[in-house]
């Protein structure tokens, strides 16, 4: 089943929930030091309230025109998951390949037990 699943993926692409992580793969991509870029897109106020460590503000709004600098995999991340989707889409969209967001955003993560920072 997976082999099918990665066949239909590299023929049409990675659409779907392939390209969502959970909070728990998140957490084990930072704890196995994997290069990546964390790009929250809520707004400045919600991200100054408290964020994952290391994620960078760029509010969805902002994200078309803005210049991102993201070495290694992108992860995108939200309040619950749901404007992470639409980031995501615009990064791909820029041409950014190896982008996935956060599925249930800050509140999946809190829940993991993930480290949020204020400030």
């Amino acid at each position: 089943m997976t082999d099918m699943f990665s066949f239909f993926s590299s023929v049409f692409g990675r659409k779907g929930c392939a390209d969502r992580i959970t909070a728990g793969e998140l957490l084990a991509m930072l704890e196995g030091k994997e290069k990546i870029t964390l790009i929250d897109v809520r707004t400045p106020a919600e991200f100054k309230g408290g964020h994952i460590p290391e994620s960078v503000s760029v509010p969805l709004d902002t994200l078309a025109s803005a210049r991102v600098d993201a070495p290694g995999r992108v992860v995108v991340c939200c309040a619950s998951g749901m404007r992470s989707l639409s980031g995501r889409e615009i990064l791909e969209s820029k041409g950014f390949r190896d982008v996935v967001d956060l599925k249930g955003g800050l509140k999946a993560w809190a829940k993991e037990g993930g480290r949020i920072v204020r400030g």
